[in-house]
């Protein structure tokens, strides 16, 4: 319960900004994403993504690792940018609440655990094809 409330209470730290917006292409800021970035280096090791499961509909993420920015093209026929924004703040969220569970990694059994409970919470992923991200 009390991780779960700091899982929520640091997420909204580093949450999840809009900069710009135009229907199939979104760019998000990570707010507060050094901050966000030095707890799960203090916490565990960081994988070179953790975007191997996305929406349905997401065509790409581009991460700027130097200003803490994502480009995300999206099908607006599947996604709008209220249900990226959801997703992307539910997933911080989870990824922050493993980290506090005391996993020193998030390593492909914990990042195959959030997609399934993401699923559960009714969000439709599927996995990357390769080259989806960068």
């Amino acid at each position: 319960m009390i991780g779960d409330l700091i899982a929520k209470a640091l997420s909204k730290i580093g949450g999840i900004s809009v900069v710009h917006s135009i229907p199939g292409r979104l760019r998000v800021r990570l707010a507060a994403g050094a901050k966000s970035k030095e707890f799960l280096q203090k916490h565990q090791e960081i994988p070179p993504t953790l975007f191997l499961y996305k929406l349905k509909g997401i065509r790409t993420i581009e991460l700027n690792k130097l200003t803490f920015t994502a480009l995300i093209t999206y099908d607006t026929n599947l996604l709008n940018e209220e249900e990226i924004t959801t997703w992307l703040r539910r997933l911080h969220e989870l990824i922050i609440k493993s980290v506090l569970k005391g996993h020193r990694s998030v390593d492909q059994q914990h990042i195959d655990a959030i997609a399934s409970q993401l699923t559960e919470e009714g969000y439709v992923l599927e996995k990357f094809e390769q080259g989806t991200t960068s």
